[in-house]
Formats: C-alpha cells, structure tokens, sequence
C-alpha cells in the first residue's frame, strides 16, 4: 500500500488517497529467486575443491567455502579473494609481482593466458598443474577453467584441486626406484632381475663381470641359458 496527501488550494493537507497494490507474484519471485541461489551456494560449498565464479570481465560473483578456508588458512588477503574483485586481474598482477621467481611468473601467466581464452570464448576450458609449497609442506594443485554452457552473460567456474597425495606417492616411487637403482648397480654381488618363467629382465655390472658377456646378452639367454650343466 502506498499512501500520498490530498492539498487544498492553501497547500494544507485536506485528506489522504492509498493505493493498494497486489506483489503477490513479485514476492514468489523473489523467494524463488533467493532459494535457487541458497542452493547454489549450498551446492558448491559442497565441492571439495577451491572454487570460484567469474564474470564475463574475470570478477568474481561467488565463492565457495574451500575456497575462503584455504585463503584464511595461508594468509590470503580476504580482498583479493572474494566476491567483487577481478580475478584475472589478480593472476595477472602475481605474474608481474613474481618476475623474481621465473617459474612461479612463468606459471602466472600461462594462467592468466588461459583464462582470458576462455572468458573471450575461444576455448572452452583451460587446466595447469602448479606447485604451491607451505613453509612445512609440499604441495600441488591442478587448477581447471570451464566455461559454463548457459544462455546469457558469459560465466566461468574456476577450480583449484589438491593433488598433493598422488603427487607425494610419485615422488616416493621415484625415489624409491632411484635407491633400488643405486644398490643394483653398485652391488658387488651379481644380481638378476627375473620372471617366474626364467626370463631375464636385467643384470647388475657384477653379474655382467662374472658370466663374462654383456647384459643384453644375458637378458637373451635367459636363465636356463646361464645353467651350466656338470
């Protein structure tokens, strides 16, 4: 209801004139439209991963709370993390603030690259692995671009998932098969590398020094090949 004053000709207030309006369909609307977005932060609270939607200029128009825990959890500066601020811009500034660091400038801009592809919808998504270590602790992550496929303004989700544990494994692999690798060829006891079946996959440089032939060789006997008989 709006009300408004009736004046006379003295200007003075003779009576008052209300009209009622129905906002009924209006007020639906409105809930609907806060539910569908109350579900929309749900939803992506929900995801694991660090999660950002941007604009079509690269701003970011909403968040997740992965997202907002990992920026508090490292120092992040909530102003350049949160909802209103141009996160290309931001991607491109790191490159520019990491000039020092090749590969972390490198890594930057490759990224903020990517990302202005995407937004100017010559590619439909983007992805970079990248190294982000803690002062205590190695880590990576693998940061994805999609578009979204919607009618309207153009809108990108930007993701940043940890892959830290299949990361650390390989390493762990790594250097495992180095040190195995070490003792193989510096041991001073012959050592065959087999198959149940006899085949020979590889010998150390003792083995080698004792059968007196290359590995190769030995590799192509095999091991019954290598059996003398007495």
């Amino acid at each position: 209801m709006s009300t408004h004053p009736i004046l006379d000709d003295a200007g003075a207030c003779a009576g008052a004139s209300a009209i009622l309006s129905d906002i009924t369909t209006r007020r639906q609307a409105e809930a609907e439209l806060q539910e569908a977005r109350t579900f929309l932060q749900a939803t992506i609270d929900g995801i694991s991963a660090h999660l950002c939607v941007l604009d079509e200029k690269g701003s970011i128009v909403a968040v997740n709370q992965a997202w907002r825990r990992f920026a508090a959890a490292n120092g992040g500066d909530a102003a350049r993390c949160a909802e209103g601020v141009n996160y290309l811009q931001v991607c491109e500034q790191a490159a520019h603030d990491s000039a020092a660091d090749s590969a972390n400038a490198t890594c930057a801009a490759t990224f903020a690259t990517g990302l202005r592809r995407v937004l100017a919808q010559q590619a439909s998504s983007f992805e970079r692995e990248y190294a982000c270590h803690s002062a205590s602790l190695k880590r990576w992550f693998v940061a994805r671009v999609h578009r979204l496929e919607i009618k309207g303004p153009v809108r990108v989700i930007v993701e940043h998932v940890d892959i830290s544990g299949p990361r650390r494994a390989e390493l762990a692999l790594r250097e495992s098969e180095e040190r195995y690798r070490m003792l193989f060829d510096n041991s001073v006891d012959g050592v065959l590398l087999t198959r149940p079946d006899g085949t020979v996959l590889a010998a150390n440089p003792a083995a080698c020094a004792m059968l007196r032939m290359p590995a190769a060789e030995i590799c192509r006997r095999g091991r019954a090949g290598l059996t003398v008989s007495r």
